[in-house]
């Protein structure tokens, strides 16, 4: 199970780091914000699409919890993604 919402986080950071990509320049806070808003929607939506029970697993699933041991695998896959897909975008 754990591994399945790692696996999630890891995906939906991808995601969402290209769909940061406009938001670049002095709307660079406004992809910070984007990237908070996608992870809080896919906290809430990740036990719908992946059919499991909040209660199954381990420390729960509170906002606190989630953010602790999520929070980092998801950031960084955001943040490479956009580096990546701007530096990508700038050349075309």
């Amino acid at each position: 199970m754990e591994q399945r919402i790692v696996v999630f986080f890891t995906l939906v950071g991808m995601a969402a780091g290209l769909v940061s990509v406009p938001l670049t320049g002095k709307l660079a806070l406004a992809a910070l914000f984007l990237s908070i808003l996608i992870f809080y929607l896919s906290y809430r939506l990740a036990p719908r699409l992946l059919r499991f029970d909040p209660s199954q697993v381990e420390g729960g699933w509170s906002g606190r919890s989630v953010l602790s041991k999520y929070w980092d695998v998801y950031f960084f896959m955001w943040f490479v993604f956009w580096v990546l897909a701007y530096t990508d975008y700038l050349r075309l």
